[in-house]
Parts: structure tokens; C-alpha cells; sequence
């Protein structure tokens, strides 16, 4: 249903807002990812990117994110924690940043 419309959705958004940002900078690639994303049913889910089922599952977003970083670490992958409404509220670079911040001194 209408849940499943709007996680799309929102995962399209997300998608499309890096290919603009890196486009704009002129350095896209395709990056890995996990995701700490709320879960229709309560809790909180870590998914990695592009996966129809989560990862783990737990019941409070702090559990999800401390879990979540180690995998992202372990993995080498980045890490997106969303808000309860699907926004991305951090991101972190636990490997290879496709979208690396461009050296002031160049």
C-alpha cells in the first residue's frame, strides 16, 4: 500500500539527491550503503541499500545505530540514519566516499 508507495518514494528522492550533488561536483560513482530506517510496524530497521528486507531490527533507534555503525564499519560502506518521517539526519563514510569533500587547497 500507501506505506510501501511513500518508502519508495522517499528512497528515490534520496537517490537522486546524491546523483545531483556528485553531478554537479562532477565525481559519481555507485556506493555502497546501510541505512537506519523506522520501521512501519514500530522499531527501528538496518537495511542496506536497495534491499527489500532489513538487516537487523531493533526497538529503539540508538540500539539500530550503534549496531548499524559497526556493520557500516565493518563492511566499509556508508551509513544514513533517517529520521522518523524518512529524512536523512547524518551520514557518515566508513569506506571509499565516491562524493569525497574537495581539498580547500588544490
Amino acid at each position: 500500500g500507501l506505506l510501501i508507495g511513500q518508502k519508495k518514494f522517499i528512497a528515490m528522492q534520496m537517490d537522486v539527491q546524491f546523483v545531483v550533488l556528485c553531478a554537479i561536483r562532477g565525481d559519481y560513482m555507485k556506493r555502497e550503503e546501510h541505512h537506519v530506517v523506522p520501521n512501519s510496524s514500530g522499531g527501528w530497521d538496518v537495511k542496506r541499500n536497495n534491499a527489500v528486507r532489513s538487516s537487523e531490527h531493533y526497538d529503539t533507534k540508538a540500539d539500530a545505530v550503534d549496531h548499524g555503525r559497526k556493520i557500516s564499519q565493518n563492511q566499509g560502506t556508508e551509513f544514513i540514519i533517517h529520521n522518523k518521517d524518512g529524512r536523512i539526519s547524518r551520514t557518515d563514510s566508513h569506506g571509499n566516499d565516491p562524493c569525497p569533500p574537495k581539498d580547500k587547497n588544490r
